[in-house]
């Protein structure tokens, strides 16, 4: 199965695990510590330091991609291959509601949570309504830089770079550098005709083998050397795990 049906098969809620592993069979693929995987999805080689809370099972985190400590993870997310993410980062932080007398958590629910009727809504002239997707997608080659945060139903895109300290309110294009609180573009990491060159080569779904021993650091004489690979031909050489004993 490619990343892309993987991330869609996540989003509808049917994505599971090729394979069960326990905690002594992680080193097998790569994987130094299960100690905030018990639930997760993943691929080999991924190195998670901060916790994920509260579902751990709507969370899947693509190979070789890392996130370091003192941050969190909450909600639904997704994360592609060779992503970086640094230290104090937070994705899926939480929102509150704005719509009723209280922003604290501990008023929520019951009676509390009568919804408002058209004619009240007109009154009250709120400006969005709408419930806040919960879901945040990362793409592949994706790296977030130290102390940023990713709000609930942000979208970033493969090969974009996230700023230090970024807040990332909105969908981020592929590719794109941005920086800031709200996050702002800064500019692309190369011409179009180029990303989308990258983008429609799916280099991410090659062996890693494969993709060390080409030249990686001129782009140009890398997509030379990849060919015009469409995907279809790529097959699906990454396994999902689930780590069920740590």
């Amino acid at each position: 199965m490619l990343l892309e049906d993987k991330r869609q098969a996540f989003l509808v809620g049917t994505l599971s695990a090729d394979e069960d592993v326990k905690g002594a069979e992680l080193e097998a693929i790569g994987i130094p510590s299960g100690k905030h995987l018990p639930g997760l999805l993943f691929e080999e080689r991924v190195n998670v330091n901060c916790p994920t809370i509260p579902n751990q099972r709507d969370v899947f985190w693509g190979a070789r991609s890392y996130m370091n400590g003192g941050g969190y993870v909450k909600g639904r997310v997704f994360v592609g291959r060779y992503v970086s993410i640094g230290r104090r980062v937070t994705i899926g932080a939480e929102h509150h509601s704005l719509t009723g007398v209280s922003t604290s958590p501990s008023l929520f629910g019951g009676i509390a949570m009568e919804a408002y009727t058209p004619d009240q809504l007109a009154e009250m002239a709120f400006h969005n309504m709408s419930e806040v997707p919960v879901q945040v997608e990362i793409g592949s080659d994706v790296w977030i830089g130290d102390g940023a945060i990713v709000l609930p139903g942000v979208r970033i895109g493969n090969g974009a770079v996230i700023g230090a300290n970024t807040v990332v309110t909105r969908d981020v294009a592929p590719y794109t550098i941005v920086v800031g609180s709200p996050a702002r573009e800064v500019r692309t990491r190369f011409a179009d005709h180029i990303v989308q060159s990258l983008l429609a080569s799916l280099w991410w779904e090659l062996p890693f083998a494969e993709l060390k021993q080409m030249k990686l650091g001129n782009v140009l004489t890398f997509l030379e050397q990849l060919g015009t690979h469409s995907g279809t031909d790529l097959g699906g050489r990454y396994a999902t795990y689930r780590l069920i004993e740590a």
